[in-house]
């Protein structure tokens, strides 16, 4: 939806929640850094700084961004630790992760979240994703995932 339309116009606090119930099976030590989560759906969607992606929020403004996710995961082979953490253009945020230690069919949510600054410049726009990764669990199921942002200046 283009800026100027419904709540889509600069007059609007800009925030992005997409997310997904659909059930993500896949092992989360393979490639080493993780599997980046994808989402179905968007729950909300005002303002202008942000694009939705099939696997995180691309921000299109310079700012300061509360950025959050949730995740239900269970470990379906195991046992060990299961890691979600938010990554900003492939690099992860220092203090924005979350572990679990889980043995087979644990079911547990995790939160992380930040507050940072971005700077969108001659290289465009930045893109956030959320991360889970192990060294020890060969597979994981995930069956909610959440991810949210929100301009704050």
């Amino acid at each position: 939806m283009a800026c100027g339309v419904n709540y889509k116009n600069r007059y609007y606090k800009s925030s992005l929640v997409l997310y997904s119930n659909t059930d993500q099976t896949f092992n989360p030590s393979v490639p080493t850094t993780g599997q980046t989560l994808t989402y179905t759906s968007i729950g909300s969607n005002t303002g202008c700084a942000f694009t939705n992606e099939t696997n995180g929020i691309q921000v299109n403004y310079n700012g300061l961004y509360s950025v959050s996710a949730d995740v239900t995961l269970q470990t379906i082979a195991g046992p060990g630790t299961l890691t979600v953490q938010i990554f900003r253009d492939g690099v992860a945020l220092p203090c924005c992760s979350a572990q679990v230690s889980q043995v087979v069919n644990d079911i547990d949510t995790l939160h992380v979240g930040t507050t940072v600054p971005v700077n969108v410049n001659a290289s465009g726009p930045v893109t956030f994703t959320v991360v889970v990764s192990s060294t020890d669990v060969t597979s994981v199921t995930v069956s909610h995932a959440k991810m949210e942002m929100l301009k704050q200046a």
